[in-house]
């Protein structure tokens, strides 16, 4: 459960940061530019780690896997990159709300 919350306060407050960084940085770039920057770091990041789970798994000799685990790592895998669009959906509606309020502020 702890696990779980740690996950979504990142998928949160990275996002946040980073709109609240780019809106100041980077005044004139589009709102939705801003939050479609500020919500991928932690997709990519997904998907960088994603193929070295299932290359890792796939170069393990079967004598070491044991009963299935291998195959179970793999189709781990391929369910979180199937999934990984809701941390991005969540990452970019937090960073839109961080863009409307600093630009409702500032007006």
């Amino acid at each position: 459960m702890l696990v779980e919350l740690g996950l979504l306060a990142l998928c949160v407050f990275l996002p946040a940061v980073i709109a609240w960084w780019l809106v100041h940085r980077r005044p004139r770039r589009s709102n939705q530019r801003i939050a479609l920057v500020a919500a991928l770091p932690l997709t990519v990041l997904v998907f960088a780690v994603l193929p070295l789970a299932i290359v890792s798994t796939l170069l393990t000799p079967a004598e070491r896997c044991g009963v299935d685990a291998c195959g179970m790592l793999v189709a781990a895998s391929m369910m979180v990159a199937a999934l990984s669009p809701i941390p991005f959906v969540i990452g970019f509606v937090t960073a839109y709300v961080v863009i409307w309020f600093h630009d409702r502020r500032s007006n």
